[in-house]
């Protein structure tokens, strides 16, 4: 997947009873953008891409027939869209600020100034899972949110090594503060100069946080393998929901109707400086179970980019810039559009 390092991808994974280091390129399998759908999902599945020709912002309709030309919205990069599909969220083309645009056709307006997606969208943009709020960052990963009905910006100042999730309402955001040497923390997004903080874990082993259903999804280091675990905000409990074998990297994203399932993604690396030694793999998993419906490895050069169709299908996009949808129960892939640098779905 697309992604920044943040360390130095030669460093190994151990275990130790003391300070233990997470996998230096979980970054790559980290989806991004994200577009989480809400209980009240769109009329149709829509989807919206940034063309790679000149940076254009397309809605495509899968319920449109075939022959339908996708709709223009706007100019600009790493676009995400609201769950109820109305609304685009996007970064200026210029990478310094950030913009909504109606997909029924308008105007579009400033959400707020100084975000940046940076290169590969590794700082996209994401949006709650009730479609309330979105939340970008700035170059230097500090992170602002703006409410969509009013335009209330909350400059919440706090730092995000990872991609940054929302929680329904908008008014928490999930962190990765490793580079800190903490973990994964909850903020409260209000006005305060100091954001309220509360610490989910604190072993410096766990990552990549998301929002499913009620539970927040993490990566977490143990032994020197991979595992997805939940874990309920308000009680602290956690649960192991899957464990890879060593030398495999694994992330989740909620998607679906307030992250009813999580798109798994896994790779296996070499052990020494953690490069890839395979093609990425998906599935579709349960956050309460854990169950997960693994589906073929991806082709080369073919990356995830999000769930769409309500979590039963997800994006993935080839390295010649083929956009496709890969049906999660049963496999099945149609190629929905070519010339895409990214993309997401609701």
């Amino acid at each position: 997947m697309q992604g920044h390092r943040t360390r130095d991808p030669r460093r190994t994974v151990r275990a130790s009873t003391t300070r233990r280091r997470r996998p230096a390129s979980w970054a790559a399998l980290v989806i991004v953008p994200l577009g989480l759908a809400a209980t009240a999902g769109p009329a149709s599945a829509a989807v919206v891409v940034e063309r790679g020709l000149d940076g254009g912002i397309l809605l495509l309709d899968q319920a449109a027939p075939s022959t339908a030309e996708p709709k223009l919205l706007a100019f600009g990069r790493c676009p995400v869209l609201t769950p109820d599909g109305q609304t685009v969220v996007f970064v200026a083309p210029d990478d310094r600020s950030l913009l909504a645009a109606p997909t029924s056709g308008g105007e579009t307006r400033l959400l707020a100034a100084g975000v940046s997606a940076g290169k590969g969208c590794e700082r996209a943009p994401v949006v709650s899972p009730d479609g309330s709020t979105a939340a970008g960052r700035t170059g230097s990963g500090r992170i602002i949110t703006v409410r969509l009905a009013d335009g209330r910006v909350t400059k919440v100042g706090a730092r995000s090594v990872s991609p940054i999730a929302l929680v329904p309402g908008g008014r928490s955001i999930l962190v990765d503060r490793n580079a800190k040497g903490g973990g994964i923390d909850i903020l409260s997004a209000t006005n305060k100069r100091k954001p309220r903080m509360r610490s989910l874990t604190k072993d410096h082993v766990s990552y990549a946080p998301t929002w499913a259903h009620k539970w927040v999804v993490y990566s977490r280091v143990e032994k020197g393998r991979t595992t997805l675990r939940r874990l309920t905000p308000k009680s602290g409990r956690t649960k192991r929901l899957l464990r890879r074998p060593k030398n495999w990297l694994v992330t989740g994203t909620g998607i679906g109707p307030n992250g009813s399932r999580v798109l798994v993604v896994t790779q296996r690396v070499r052990a020494k400086d953690f490069e890839p030694r395979g093609p990425i793999s998906i599935g579709s998993m349960h956050p309460r179970t854990g169950k997960t419906r693994w589906l073929p490895a991806l082709g080369s050069g073919e990356q995830p980019f999000g769930g769409v169709d309500q979590g039963g299908a997800a994006l993935v996009l080839d390295g010649g810039g083929q956009l496709f949808r890969i049906d999660l129960a049963s496999g099945e892939r149609t190629l929905l559009t070519t010339g895409v640098v990214s993309a997401a779905g609701v």
